[in-house]
């Protein structure tokens, strides 16, 4: 059985966590923390130190990643790009080498279009019927943009097994044999809706009582 806490209810559970809980609580002190180690005057002048260093261009490096600076010759990590004739924006056929770089560029001209299948000529396009393609009338578009976005209409599979209500009938003996799957009938006996599953009748719904947490249950909680 579920149960609520009430105001009464909740000052006895604040009066307890105050005598119980809070009296192990840990007092402040000036210039302390909650830690046994202690932030010396000597460790932030060496944390002072390291900053103004750090604003003067110096870097900080362990062991390690100084010598494996030292390993690396000057000019080791220095890259050219080669260099290719620069061209305006457009349509190019385009030659690529083994490192991906742009070697050469070729303007598209209208034979390699007709090579691709491209019309060689300017085409015409009746409109579409049940048995040609085609481009979409105008009385078939107007009629299309009637329609709203295709995300606000149900599929048939997004209303199978959806709850279809029936009725009232006066107990739970008094349920229909004959039931389709989604069928909701209300009881009026019980107060509830009793849905047909396939094979048996389901309550959607049962009556239950919410109780106070009493003083001695929140007195337990602190035993």
């Amino acid at each position: 059985m579920s149960k609520y806490l009430d105001l009464q209810g909740l000052t006895t559970f604040y009066e307890k966590l105050k005598t119980k809980d809070l009296a192990l609580k840990v007092d402040r002190e000036t210039g302390k923390g909650l830690s046994q180690n202690d932030y010396t005057d000597d460790a932030r002048a060496a944390v002072e130190a390291l900053d103004a260093q750090r604003q003067e261009g110096g870097t900080l490096l362990t062991p390690a990643q100084a010598e494996k600076l030292e390993g690396i010759a000057e000019g080791a990590n220095l890259y050219t790009h080669p260099e290719h004739t620069a061209r305006e924006s457009g349509l190019y056929k385009v030659t690529v080498d083994s490192l991906g770089h742009v070697s050469a560029a070729q303007a598209v001209e209208k034979a390699d279009l007709i090579a691709l299948g491209l019309p060689e000529s300017d085409t015409t396009y009746a409109p579409a019927t049940g048995e040609s393609a085609g481009l979409m009338s105008a009385q078939d578009k107007a009629k299309l943009d009637g329609f709203g976005s295709a995300d606000r209409y149900a599929l048939k599979t997004d209303i199978t097994g959806l709850y279809r209500f029936r009725g009232s009938v006066d107990t739970v003996s008094d349920l229909p044999a004959n039931a389709e799957a989604g069928d909701v009938w209300d009881v009026k006996a019980r107060g509830i809706n009793y849905a047909w599953t396939g094979e048996e009748w389901d309550a959607l719904g049962e009556l239950f009582a919410v109780d106070a947490i009493t003083d001695s249950e929140i007195d337990a909680l602190f035993q």
